[in-house]
């Protein structure tokens, strides 16, 4: 374990980005009784641009990083990749939360993901490497990403109600066909011929329920070949919700000081888990989603748990039980913008991004990835009205005092994972800042 690292694991502060957003409108029906909700919006993009102006390095770059023998590709240089213990998503999902935390300038800013957007935008890219860029790729997102990925795609649609997710693909006519045809049957990618800033946020701003404006701020290079998008949506009703004449405001400790938040209060029977360095609850939506919430102990810190997920993926999440807990939860406004390409070197994607990358099933043109934008917006909140981007259920506080109660109070950096039932994480954050 590195110097930083081992300073970061002692350490109860770490650097996060949060920037505040208000959600507005929701298109979706009032369910009854003023609801408890919480919206999460994701989109990344990835844009692959065309290397010119290479004035005979191309062919030395190539040399040194893609060259291909009748054996297979050129391996990896240990030195220029971190091999990923697992290749489940949670695995890769909290290295990358960790990556970005590292990357962070703000010891008091939150980081927020969406690693089903970024896998799939990823995946669909990867689907043009070869060479040692292939190999990255399965370094990084694991030897079956493809396949994930998909699988994710599919399994998403199936929840509809809950989720929408949309990929497409803008681009010029140096994208090959059969790429083009390849991510439309895979990843029911849309194929946009009309590859302007303008038109690639019109679709992002409609994909994501008019929340996300404005994911490209800069008009596009000319050089620019295509712009691959994954955009998911998030619409999901706690199956049990909080009582609005609980709520009260408290302290929140975001280790540099206070400030006071909005505590969201409840007392009920929980998925609970007490470890040596943290508390968690899983807190179910209607449908197969649930948040989880993860404490860290007093004794203990948000990047020692991060990295605790990181190295062991989800066995630290495992054994939940089921007691009675007496949970206090802040109101959250969450909302992260970042350009992840540093992020994705650091995790061992590095060919990609060089003009030596082998992309040869995108075009027919030297290409590589340019830059990968990713933002999200993620609100647990008790509005009920415009503000909602989705919508909660009603259900009455539990009353009385039990001999044996578990207390959780979150008054301090958490973890946040929005996943599916069987595992699969949609959004993660590391929360500093609830609001």
């Amino acid at each position: 374990m590195s110097e930083k690292k081992k300073d970061q694991l002692g350490s109860t502060s770490k650097s996060f980005t949060e920037k505040e957003s208000v959600i507005e409108g929701t298109g979706f029906p009032y369910c009854g009784w003023i609801p408890w909700i919480v919206a999460a919006l994701g989109v990344a993009i990835i844009a692959i641009i065309l290397g010119v102006n290479l004035k005979g390095r191309k062919s030395s770059v190539e040399n040194k990083t893609t060259k291909v023998t009748e054996s297979g590709t050129k391996p990896v240089k240990p030195e220029m990749t971190e091999v990923l213990e697992s290749s489940t998503e949670i695995n890769f999902a909290l290295r990358l939360l960790d990556a970005c935390s590292d990357a962070s300038q703000s010891s008091t800013e939150n980081i927020v993901i969406s690693p089903v957007s970024i896998f799939t935008a990823m995946g669909m890219v990867g689907l043009g490497s070869e060479g040692n860029t292939k190999q990255e790729f399965l370094n990084v997102f694991g030897d079956e990403y493809q396949q994930h990925a998909v699988w994710q795609v599919k399994a998403l649609e199936r929840m509809q109600s809950q989720i929408t997710v949309a990929n497409a693909i803008f681009q010029t006519g140096d994208v090959l066909e059969k790429f083009k045809k390849d991510l439309k049957d895979s990843y029911k990618a849309e194929i946009r011929d009309d590859m302007t800033k303008d038109a690639i946020n019109t679709w992002c701003f409609e994909k994501t329920n008019n929340k996300i404006k404005e994911i490209i701020q800069e008009d596009l290079d000319s050089n620019t070949i295509a712009v691959i998008v994954s955009a998911i949506y998030l619409n999901a009703k706690w199956k049990e919700s909080f009582d609005r004449t609980l709520l009260r405001t408290g302290k929140f400790n975001h280790g540099i000081g206070e400030y006071d938040v909005t505590y969201m209060k409840k007392k009920s029977i929980m998925n609970y888990l007490d470890d040596s360095l943290f508390q968690a609850v899983g807190l179910p939506y209607e449908g197969d989603l649930e948040m989880v919430v993860v404490l860290p102990k007093p004794s203990s810190s948000l990047a020692a748990v991060i990295y605790k997920f990181a190295s062991d993926g989800q066995i630290g999440l495992e054994n939940f039980k089921s007691e009675e807990v007496s949970l206090s939860l802040p109101k959250m406004k969450l909302s992260f913008r970042t350009e992840m390409a540093a992020v994705l070197r650091k995790l061992g994607l590095v060919d990609a991004f060089t003009l030596g990358a082998s992309f040869p099933r995108i075009s027919n043109t030297q290409v590589y990835i340019s830059n990968v934008y990713h933002k999200v917006i993620m609100n647990v909140d008790e509005d009920g009205t415009e503000a909602a981007a989705a919508t909660g259920a009603e259900v009455d506080a539990k009353g009385g005092s039990p001999a044996v109660s578990k207390t959780m109070e979150v008054n301090r950096p958490f973890l946040v994972i929005l996943r599916t039932t069987s595992g699969h994480p949609v959004f993660m954050a590391s929360v500093k800042k609830p609001i």
